[in-house]
């Protein structure tokens, strides 16, 4: 089975089951998206599953990524992914800072 969100290829060219498999993802703008002639994914409230445009199935946001550093230890190795850790790292010192990378 072809992983629906890195469909690179027209509607009409892809096998039936694939085409099945789109199909049955349901209408929603939160479900498909189709590639426009400016080059880039956009949103299909209501595909029509033409054969020469390509649709595939709206790909999940990445998470964001979190870690703990404690701020009495600057040294190297000092990113932690629980808040235990980076306590236990501190030497007694508990001054931790949460970390959130943003997409």
């Amino acid at each position: 089975m072809v992983d629906l969100t890195k469909i690179t290829t027209p509607y009409g060219l892809l096998d039936a089951e694939t085409q099945e498999a789109l199909r049955s993802t349901g209408y929603s703008s939160e479900t498909i998206e189709s590639y426009t002639a400016y080059g880039r994914w956009e949103q299909n409230d209501d595909p029509s599953w033409h054969r020469h445009i390509v649709y595939r199935v709206k790909p999940q946001p990445p998470k964001p990524r979190e870690w703990w550093a404690n701020v009495y230890n600057t040294g190297p190795g000092n990113l932690h992914t629980t808040r235990a850790k980076a306590d236990e790292v501190g030497g007694g010192r508990i001054e931790c800072i949460r970390v959130r990378e943003v997409l």
